[in-house]
């Protein structure tokens, strides 16, 4: 049975764990987009064996493929297309920074360093770096993202792993399934008998009578679908007591925890009403269905940047007092 490219990985994987090292034998070129972490380099050559003659090993911050990285999927073009890769193995590891990735830290580093927020556009800054909360589920949304692309066939494998920062230990997160198209159904000839059957002249038969349309029914009136009600308006003091409620009750939820400290550091620094507007919508997007008041707040809000022309000092003011 021949023993396909992942399991040989893993094997060289299991000699490396084991104090015996060695590389990959001769064959098909083949891709690795692995993150830009300086733990890897090496580690990363030898825990997976990788030749140099065959291994097309790409880096990007989070081995991340997805709408913003279009870098990614050229180089993962060329590498199927100009160097006839056949198989890519995206490959995430333990202890990345974007999984534990602040905001506030961010900011404060590039505000030291004399650039300025706008520089990022008005994106939250956590979806502007490709921040994610889990490194095993990154892989698999990477996996994904390409599949979506539709920049490779169909057919072409694509593994997920990750590898440990400190020991090198691949572990296996989406094996690559490819499904076969199954193959066309062919269709038995005819026997003989049923063949001078179907041949045989056959009596004339009737036309068979023509039927008479029946009368119209007379259609029955359409009732147009009920529209849903309108979120209710409300004011800009209420918004602020709608928010200013939302995050005292937050304060205390673990998970939001990193979240709030990054809009807090956002407040503090930020002098753009529209990116502090669109870091607080991103924030509040997943808790809007269980806090329904939440949306018209946001709305709100933004009306009253809207017709201020942007300058919207009281509205910073105000993002502050409700994070006060």
């Amino acid at each position: 049975m021949m023993t396909s490219l992942l399991e040989e990985v893993l094997a060289v994987n299991r000699s490396f764990l084991g104090g015996t090292p060695r590389p990959l034998g001769e064959g098909a070129p083949f891709m690795v987009l692995a993150c830009i972490d300086p733990r890897l380099t090496g580690l990363l050559e030898a825990a997976c064996g990788l030749p140099r003659g065959r291994a097309l090993v790409l880096r990007t911050a989070g081995n991340q493929v997805n709408e913003r990285t279009s870098d990614a999927l050229r180089s993962i073009a060329s590498g199927a297309y100009l160097k006839e890769a056949t198989e890519l193995f995206i490959v995430g590891h333990t202890d990345c920074a974007l999984a534990r990735f602040s905001s506030a830290d961010v900011i404060e580093r590039f505000r030291s360093l004399g650039v300025s927020r706008s520089a990022f556009g008005h994106d939250d800054l956590r979806a502007w770096f490709g921040a994610f909360a889990d490194v095993k589920a990154n892989v698999i949304e990477s996996a994904r993202a390409l599949r979506r692309a539709g920049v490779l066939p169909a057919a072409f494998p694509i593994h997920g792993l990750v590898i440990d920062s400190g020991s090198g230990a691949l572990e296996v997160i989406a094996e690559a399934n490819v499904e076969q198209p199954a193959a066309p159904s062919i269709a038995s000839p005819p026997r003989v008998d049923q063949a001078r059957a179907e041949s045989a002249p056959r009596a004339a038969e009737a036309p068979p009578p023509v039927p008479r349309p029946a009368p119209a029914k007379p259609k029955p009136a359409q009732t147009a679908a009920p529209a849903k009600p309108a979120a209710p308006r409300v004011s800009l003091l209420e918004a602020a007591t709608i928010l200013h409620k939302f995050f005292r009750d937050q304060r205390h939820n673990p998970k939001f925890e990193h979240t709030l400290a990054d809009v807090l550091a956002l407040a503090k620094y930020e002098r753009n009403p529209a990116i502090l507007y669109n870091a607080l919508a991103s924030t509040l997007r997943e808790y809007q269905e269980e806090y329904p008041q939440l949306a018209p707040a946001l709305v709100s809000l933004k009306e009253s940047i809207e017709q201020r022309g942007g300058a919207g000092h009281e509205f910073l003011e105000l993002v502050r007092r409700v994070l006060d």
